[in-house]
């Protein structure tokens, strides 16, 4: 492995003459902290609960992949571009799949719901949030909801249009302002009474965990979470996204059939067979 940083002595002319004192100096091979501290690694049961929840398809984990990019980005590789730009698509990722899976879980459906998405992230956390689990949603106040719009939201903007590069302090606050605003989401799924509205969004999103962390994890919602009639969530829940993001994507560019590309799966005649 390379070393981390070498000694080295640089002289002017002045202190050419025997005796002068010369000051060594320091230079950083590589400032990546990853390289002096070793991270502890996951416990067994945390790896196989983020395989099962890879294996069921779940909504979330895009939002905790992207995540995990821009922590590498930054810890790892000082790329303070990448961290900026993964960690704005991560909020992005959960915004939008909170606000998708309170959606699904009023009854709407996928069709509905994409001819009724607003264009533009900070239009639709303007006008769709509050109405539904309150709190200040203004992006422009003070809060968890302002500091993402101010550090990560506009950050990421001069990043990409102006190819701005932020300072390593710069994507510290804007990983600091994503795991805010997740928090803040957290708490206002659960708040009052928005925990029975919304008791499957906030169970898919914070689960056992994080609603116990809130004191809000009644008998009602665990008998909920096991109740046989309930389809699976997560599964459930991942088609409906997936064919909103398919229906949203046919606005900007209408899908059209195609025979080389379909594979035959059945032939059904007219009389039924």
């Amino acid at each position: 492995a390379p070393p981390l940083s070498f000694h080295y002595l640089r002289r002017t002319t002045t202190e050419i003459a025997e005796g002068a004192v010369v000051v060594p100096g320091v230079f950083p091979v590589n400032l990546s902290v990853v390289q002096v501290v070793q991270e502890p690694g996951l416990e067994p049961e945390e790896v196989y609960g983020m395989l099962r929840a890879c294996e069921r398809g779940e909504t979330p984990m895009i939002y905790l992949d992207l995540h995990r990019q821009a922590s590498v980005a930054l810890y790892t590789h000082c790329n303070t571009r990448e961290a900026v730009v993964m960690v704005a698509a991560a909020a992005e990722a959960m915004l939008n799949i909170v606000l998708a899976h309170m959606r699904w879980e009023e009854g709407m459906t996928p069709e509905a719901s994409a001819k009724t998405w607003p264009d533009g992230l900070m239009t639709r956390v303007k006008t769709l949030f509050n109405a539904r689990i309150g709190g200040t949603w203004d992006p422009t106040a003070s809060g968890p909801v302002g500091r993402w719009a101010q550090d990560v939201a506009a950050l990421r903007n001069r990043v990409v249009h102006a190819g701005y590069t932020p300072t390593r302090d710069d994507a510290g606050l804007a990983m600091t302002a994503v795991e805010e605003l997740l928090e803040y989401l957290g708490d206002r799924l659960t708040y009052g009474r928005n925990l029975r509205r919304y008791p499957r969004t906030a169970s898919e999103i914070l689960r056992e965990t994080g609603l116990r962390k809130r004191d809000r994890f009644p008998r009602w919602l665990q008998d909920l979470q096991q109740d046989p009639a309930e389809p699976l969530w997560c599964a459930n829940f991942a088609r409906w996204y997936q064919a909103q993001t398919r229906l949203l994507a046919d606005n900007d560019v209408l899908r059209k059939p195609s025979l080389e590309a379909s594979n035959l799966v059945a032939v059904i005649r007219s009389k039924g067979e």
